[in-house]
């Protein structure tokens, strides 16, 4: 069996040793059909219902429409959760997430549990890619290339026009998560259309990542 996120850790560590950047996959998403996969997730552990004032239905209200937020089980204590998506035929899809797998105040989901997922679904759908610094971030060239829309303490770039890149965050991480040292990050999310045929956009994110420094 292919190891897809082994491969997608390898293009990332390529990428990272030719052009000295350090880019780090934070969350993982696959889309997968309950029918055919549950049975074998709940083999991994006890997947219990999210309650409405947990952090993981916080960041429901934050990606989905009022309209597609439908129930979702969270793993354990894990950073892993799925909710099931309300595309036709409602409930029968679900969308997995794994996420704060780069982080600096808490411990990362397992790797072990993550491999599990991953390897039962044999899929991802999107990932997103994050670049850490200490230097803040250099936004009015940014604001030149792209349209920013600003909320609290992030930068969003909802329509980035470049293939594959959905989203891109730039945000203050050490204000998130209480950090004692100055720490930015920038988080691009990126589709995967074929796993079959792993390619990422990083020649375009190290551009996008040189302009936030500066450096562009």
């Amino acid at each position: 069996m292919r190891k897809i996120l082994q491969e997608i850790e390898n293009y990332l560590n390529d990428f990272n040793q030719d052009h000295g950047v350090f880019f780090s996959i934070d969350t993982i998403r696959i889309e997968f059909s309950k029918q055919h996969k549950k049975e074998a997730l709940d083999i991994l552990g006890n997947w219990h219902k999210v309650t409405p004032s947990s952090n993981i239905s916080s960041k429901l209200k934050k990606r989905l429409k009022e309209d597609e937020i439908t129930s979702a089980y969270q793993l354990d204590q894990e950073n892993i959760y799925y909710f099931n998506s309300s595309t036709p035929p409602k409930y029968r899809r679900a969308i997995m997430v794994i996420f704060g797998m780069k982080q600096y105040t808490s411990s990362p989901p397992s790797n072990a549990t993550i491999k599990s997922i991953v390897s039962t679904l044999r899929d991802v759908s999107s990932i997103d890619v994050c670049y850490d610094t200490p230097t803040p971030p250099t936004l009015e060239e940014l604001s030149k290339r792209f349209n920013l829309t600003h909320f609290k303490d992030s930068v969003y770039i909802n329509t980035p026009n470049i293939s594959m890149i959905e989203k891109i965050i730039v945000y203050n991480k050490a204000i998130k998560n209480g950090l004692n040292a100055p720490l930015w990050r920038i988080e691009f999310t990126i589709s995967i259309p074929n796993v079959k045929h792993i390619a990422l956009p990083l020649h375009d994110m190290k551009e996008i990542i040189d302009t936030i420094k500066g450096n562009g």
